[in-house]
């Protein structure tokens, strides 16, 4: 797809999605995650093109000098300047991560 993603994924069967969060975020970059705390959830039946997929976003504590490295389904990793992240458009980001890396960023200041 070449485009700008949170990492992410599904939910095991069986799997608190508290614990999802932080597999998830090993597997597609390497760097482990601690202290989830719930951000968001999105659920718009048209945010991903392939199927109806409900979002929980977290906030994850992570060590800040961390190198994040391209895992599982996700072709690199990095870390990129808020202000350069808020400059992109839409038609850079996978499905609706515009949307949810901008609402991170106001969340945040």
């Amino acid at each position: 797809m070449n485009c700008f993603a949170l990492p992410g994924g599904h939910v095991e069967y069986g799997e608190d999605p508290e614990e999802c969060v932080v597999r998830e975020l090993i597997e597609e970059t390497t760097i482990k995650g601690s202290n989830p705390r719930l951000f968001t959830v999105r659920g718009k039946p048209d945010r991903d093109p392939r199927y109806h997929v409900v979002t929980i976003a977290y906030w994850v504590d992570v060590d800040p000098a961390a190198e994040p490295k391209g895992g599982d389904d996700a072709a690199t990793a990095e870390f990129y300047d808020v202000d350069y992240v808020a400059s992109l458009g839409a038609e850079k980001f996978a499905f609706d991560h515009f949307i949810l890396v901008n609402d991170i960023i106001k969340a945040a200041k």
